[in-house]
């Protein structure tokens, strides 16, 4: 569904990106001094040892269903569970969680349960592993979603699941970090995960609510966290400027029409290369306004938490309408995850229903989004720039760089989000032609 907007794009792009700018203004005026740094507070339930086994047999649960039903079940991804589950409800519904309790993956996390119980009288390994391998996993997780073409396929889902539970046994029993610096997943969630207002203690009887001085401290961020926030922020990016028609014509000029696969590989790697590099020069022209006492790579992973909100939102933004178009679909595959013809909750029928929302109210959900996450990037820019700095005069130099950079973000995502919901009917056509060309035409979503 193509929404016709009543005024011109220019006017959202220019709208969103005076309301991150006028954030900045707000923040330089208001928030100019440090805050008091307070104590962790713990809180303690009862309730939680309880909670935390449930969600644990949960999860998984919902792992071995995706698996099985991915293997066994229809090869018809909008009647099969795994494809829906794993691909929308799974990614961002344990961002989600992440994004309020930080290591809330961590404990429910199937490979790492499976794990304990499989190793557990197993020593203790000594090797470090570098979180390196995590981003180039992240990576692969992306080039798998939007460039393999079978990233949909339920069989391929539960295989691939299946040898990454192996994969997962063996280099856990050899790299003592292997789930906090190497699986992809825990990689991903850990660093959502960050600004999380809450954690669950160890000892899984409490939970602790981080002080801001925890959270956004100053203290530099290993490097391989720049290269998590690069892939985060390209991935959800490029999966909308493939679809555009800008896209098709650097594929022709590059004369990859017939190689559609090696444009969009090439594509998914250097993309996170583009968002890398600009952050990378916003930092140095900060680190040329504070002064020589400054490195750029120090300061940029100083600031790197920044880009986790951001990150965040234009994941959220860009799978807003792949969850609206697969909610009714969700609801049908609980009741018949198989896609045998069962009926075990009766909700089978609702793959019939139309979508709960039209592309117009699709899009300025994801106005919102994009504009609230960069606003939360500036607001957190700004409380990293007091506690790095000290200094009023300095902090408010330092962002000047970094403000113009979320204001970039925010009108670049917004225009890229927009390719397939608001273009004319014309450009809808010319993408068309276009898909046709490089591909067969994608299953309808829906019988009708």
């Amino acid at each position: 569904e193509v929404y016709a907007l009543p005024v011109p794009l220019k006017y959202y792009l220019l709208g969103a990106g005076l309301a991150v700018a006028f954030s900045f203004f707000i923040l330089a005026i208001f928030l100019n001094k440090n805050r008091s740094k307070g104590a962790d507070k713990v809180i303690s339930l009862p309730w939680v040892p309880k909670v935390i086994v449930f969600t644990k047999f949960l999860s998984t649960t919902l792992f071995l269903l995706t698996v099985f039903s991915g293997i066994l079940g229809i090869q018809d991804s909008t009647k099969n569970f795994a494809a829906i589950f794993f691909w929308i409800y799974f990614l961002l519904g344990m961002g989600i969680l992440s994004l309020f309790v930080g290591n809330i993956w961590d404990k429910v996390n199937p490979w790492k349960i499976i794990t304990d119980f499989v190793n557990h009288e197993n020593k203790t390994p000594t090797r470090q592993i570098s979180g390196v391998v995590g981003v180039v996993l992240l990576l692969g997780l992306f080039w798998w979603e939007l460039v393999s073409g079978v990233s949909f396929v339920p069989r391929v889902i539960g295989m691939a699941l299946a040898v990454y539970t192996l994969v997962n046994l063996v280099l856990a029993s050899v790299y003592k970090n292997w789930y906090e610096k190497g699986e992809v997943f825990s990689v991903l969630f850990g660093f959502i995960g960050k600004l999380a207002h809450f954690r669950i203690d160890e000892d899984n009887r409490s939970f602790v609510v981080w002080s801001e001085s925890r959270k956004l401290d100053g203290n530099p961020a290993p490097l391989w966290m720049l290269g998590v926030a690069a892939v985060l922020l390209a991935g959800a990016s490029f999966d909308s400027l493939k679809e555009s028609v800008m896209w098709f014509d650097w594929v022709r000029a590059l004369g990859l029409v017939n190689e559609p696969t090696l444009a969009e590989t090439i594509g998914v790697i250097l993309a996170p290369v583009f968002f890398l590099l600009s952050y990378l020069l916003a930092v140095w022209i900060v680190k040329t306004l504070v002064g020589k006492n400054y490195q750029t790579f120090t300061l940029a992973r100083q600031f790197v938490f920044s880009l986790i909100p951001i990150a965040f939102g234009y994941t959220l933004a860009h799978n807003f309408s792949l969850f609206v178009v697969t909610s009714p679909r969700m609801l049908a595959v609980i009741s018949d995850p198989f896609g045998f013809g069962w009926n075990l909750f009766g909700t089978a029928l609702t793959l019939q229903q139309d979508l709960i929302l039209g592309a117009k109210t699709v899009w300025f959900i994801e106005i919102a989004f994009i504009v609230l996450a960069h606003i939360a990037g500036v607001i957190y820019a700004h409380i990293l720039a007091l506690n790095i700095f000290k200094d009023s005069k300095l902090v408010l130099k330092s962002q000047y760089p970094l403000a113009l950079l979320m204001v970039s973000y925010t009108v670049l995502t917004l225009w890229l989000l927009s390719q397939p919901l608001v273009v004319s009917k014309a450009e809808a056509q010319v993408q068309t032609d276009w898909l046709q060309t490089l591909r067969p035409p994608p299953v309808p979503l829906s019988p009708k």
